[in-house]
């Protein structure tokens, strides 16, 4: 199973964002209700360590807590875009449940992220001859003006196509007050 672990958004949130996924040569957009801010991707994971995986991360304490999302982005940061991405606040208490979550899976023997985390949503991935059409979409304006609660995470199993991967929600874990 190929996993990771997630927090969802607000179906209001994720049509404002379909409105920055304008038909592109080059581009392909995140089908609207797979956008998602990526605490942990766990790639490929057997099914008997789904089950400590699950009751790890059901154990995990963290209260519930706001963020607010604005601006385009890109990865990399330097050179022509491969990631076209919205960006999030950056809140200490997403920082604290992303590096709780982080340190869950460490101790089950799963690897540390090789990158610093970056809360995003990734709107699309650029293909070479994207590159232009990516540049028009990323002088767009956005910001969301409601603050989202984040009250859940999610763990979620992705499932590789050739239409896009396909998620799948296994187990939702709610956050304190």
């Amino acid at each position: 199973m190929r996993l990771f672990i997630a927090i969802e958004l607000p179906d209001a949130l994720k049509n404002e964002l379909r409105s920055l996924q304008d038909p592109a040569e080059g581009i392909r957009w995140q089908a609207t209700g797979q956008l998602h801010i990526t605490l942990k991707f766990l790639g490929d994971t057997t099914v008997d360590r789904v089950k400590d995986l699950k009751y790890r991360l059901n154990n995990l304490q963290s209260p519930s807590f706001s963020i607010s999302v604005k601006g385009l982005g890109k990865f990399p940061k330097k050179g022509n875009p491969k990631v076209i991405w919205v960006g999030v606040s950056k809140s200490k208490k997403l920082f604290q449940l992303q590096e709780k979550v982080e340190k869950s899976c460490l101790k089950l023997g799963f690897e540390k992220g090789r990158r610093t985390f970056v809360p995003h949503i990734t709107l699309g991935r650029v293909k070479k001859d994207g590159e232009v059409e990516a540049y028009r979409i990323l002088r767009k304006p956005f910001a969301y003006p409601e603050k989202i609660t984040v009250n859940h995470f999610t763990l979620f199993e992705s499932r590789l196509s050739p239409e896009g991967a396909q998620h799948k929600a296994l187990e939702r874990y709610e956050l304190g007050l």
